[in-house]
């Protein structure tokens, strides 16, 4: 297994996870589309696996439906609705592993990841 490296954005996006794992609706949608989501991040790294069942912050065996290879920059503006997934993957700022038709799935995925990142980044800065 290789470790998260701790770092204050890497920290902010697990401190994301975390906290939508507490939200019911969230891991409802990840359960109903069956859905498992591997954020890559590099500059800095961490990685992020994140299914109904819970969030891991170690890379394992387990093989996502989605894999995302982003800098920490792009997934900041992803998140932060600055910059659009399609947009991220036609300038190959993201590499997407998995099948594309089921991006769609994210359109209830990604908002509320980006609402809760913009939350605890604000409480961060103030």
């Amino acid at each position: 297994m290789t470790e998260l490296i701790g770092t204050k954005s890497a920290t902010l996006l697990q401190q994301t996870f975390s906290a939508l794992q507490e939200d019911a609706e969230f891991t409802a949608i990840l359960g109903k589309r069956d859905l498992s989501l591997l954020f890559v991040q590099y500059d800095p790294e961490s990685v992020v696996f994140v299914s109904a069942e819970g969030v891991s912050f170690t890379v394992d065996d387990r093989v996502p439906t989605l894999r995302f290879e982003l800098s920490g920059d792009t997934l900041h503006q992803l998140l932060t609705g600055r910059l659009s997934l399609p947009r991220a993957a036609a300038a190959r700022l993201l590499n997407v592993k998995g099948p594309v038709a089921r991006l769609r799935e994210l359109g209830e995925v990604l908002p509320r990841v980006g609402a809760k990142y913009g939350e605890l980044a604000a409480r961060q800065a103030a």
